[in-house]
């Protein structure tokens, strides 16, 4: 039997008190001043507006009724949700169509290895943990693929889009960063050009935008000018759709070659993750997770070779919020258990899966080395998790078990990563003294080694 040991890396931060749930009150309460007008317009006449299909299109998945039968409460949970403007309700209503009220988007309860002996036996993975990191070092349920092969494993990383048709919550602002990037679908954020050394900008982050906004037509000639110039080197129906275009090949490629596995290695939603604050009950799944999952993952990658094929992830900086911690990265675990494929039961894990028929076994250990991006408060914004500029005041994980404020937040990284070596080298001594004597043989691959913050990731 041939051990194969798999080291999936991203970028991130960690970390008890249980998620509460939502308090709901009427309409007319004080902390649904900001809303309480336009929720009375929307049931009163804004719901006949030409407009209507497009500001009330999530109102059949969050209050379970057509805009046009909603009651006053369904449309009190529908700012309260995903507000149309941006103009949302401070709680969800008492009462509504249909139950429960103060629960933006259950979703369906099921996981990858719902069909595992594993789960059959009762193995604790199988059901969402209390709070997000619980599961840390754990072992998820061990996956069996039959036939002799040859066998196909599929890695993707860095590949979500902004959510540009998400209704955001909690004065977040809208993810579109161009002109038509409100578009159904997975837009882009542009960031800037650089030559191959990566010493002479050739392109800023305006130009780069002005380049979309005109599908490339150049506007200025002047290399300082804001307009898009040559050097972005701006191509329309390539720049604008670039992961539909890694997709479609991904998804081609895996039609022809099945897939046994995908690895996942993190960046899943620009900009920062999942749009909403930490802190979403582990049996939930919010509604901004369920509109960006649907319109950068699931409705992106699908097809034969990629349905139900599960999706070992992690977290990448991005997916913890960037140059914050407080961001949905939660919910992203959570998804776990609201998805036939999707595989993040804790920051870092193992799995292992069993080629029955090939005669080898893969050992996969899913870590997280986002540690290069969590520094000092004061460091660093632009880049920093813990940064106290782009955290917002009194910014708090601790209800999941991650960070409880941007001043303990390294330190909680560091010890992260530390724990995550650890589960690999208690792993790793287990599986060499099960082939002690056996004849078997075993071989680590990792992808992207541990690394010191100044270092590049490399291959070995």
């Amino acid at each position: 039997m041939f051990f194969v040991h798999t080291l999936s890396c991203a970028f991130l931060c960690i970390g008890v008190m249980v998620a509460a749930a939502v308090n709901c009150s009427n309409l007319d309460s004080p902390e649904n001043v900001k809303c309480a007008d336009v929720v009375r317009w929307a049931q009163q006449g804004g719901k006949w507006d030409i407009h209507a299909d497009e500001w009330f299109k999530d109102m059949k998945a969050i209050a379970g009724v057509s805009y046009a039968d909603a009651s006053l409460e369904d449309w009190q949970k529908l700012y309260f949700c995903a507000p149309p403007g941006g103009k949302q309700c401070g709680s969800p209503p008492c009462s509504c169509t249909k139950e429960p009220c103060n629960v933006c988007y259950g979703g369906s309860s099921k996981s990858p290895a719902d069909e595992s002996e594993d789960c059959a036996a009762g193995h604790a993975l199988c059901k969402p943990p209390t709070t997000a990191l619980e599961y840390n070092g754990r072992a998820w349920p061990t996956k069996t693929v039959e036939g002799t092969g040859p066998h196909h494993i599929f890695a993707i990383g860095d590949w979500g889009g902004l959510d540009g048709t998400l209704n955001p919550i909690q004065g977040r602002p809208q993810l579109v960063a161009y002109d038509n990037g409100n578009m159904p679908g997975p837009s882009v954020f542009p960031r800037t050009r650089w030559n191959k050394p990566h010493s002479e900008l050739l392109c800023s982050h305006k130009q780069f935008v002005a380049c979309y906004d005109s599908k490339g037509q150049l506007t200025q000639d002047s290399e300082d000018s804001p307009g898009c110039v040559e050097g972005c080197g701006f191509v329309a129906g390539i720049d604008d759709r670039p992961q539909l275009l890694v997709a479609q090949a991904f998804k081609g490629r895996a039609a022809k070659n099945s897939p046994a596995i995908i690895l996942n290695v993190g960046d899943n939603f620009y900009w920062g993750g999942i749009e909403k604050d930490c802190g979403t009950p582990m049996t939930e799944l919010s509604y901004p997770a369920h509109h960006q999952y649907t319109q950068v993952f699931e409705s992106v990658y699908n097809g034969p070779g990629v349905d139900k094929v599960p999706w070992y992830s992690v977290l990448g900086n991005h997916d913890w919020g960037g140059f914050a911690f407080n961001n949905g990265w939660d919910q992203q675990i959570a998804y776990t258990w609201k998805s036939d494929r999707w595989v993040m039961p804790a920051a870092y894990y193992t799995a292992q899966v069993i080629f029955k028929d090939a005669g080898f076994t893969m050992e996969l250990f899913m870590t997280d080395s986002n540690a290069m991006d969590a520094d000092d408060p004061e460091k660093d914004p632009n880049h920093n998790m813990c940064s106290a500029k782009n955290n917002p005041p009194g910014a708090s994980c601790s209800s999941q078990g991650g960070p409880a404020s941007v001043e303990t937040c390294k330190k909680m990284v560091l010890g992260f990563v530390g724990r995550a070596k650890g589960m690999v080298a208690q792993e790793t001594r287990r599986i060499y003294s099960r082939l002690a004597g056996t004849g078997d043989t075993f071989s680590l691959w990792a992808p992207i080694q541990f690394l010191p913050r100044d270092a590049q990731c490399s291959w070995p």
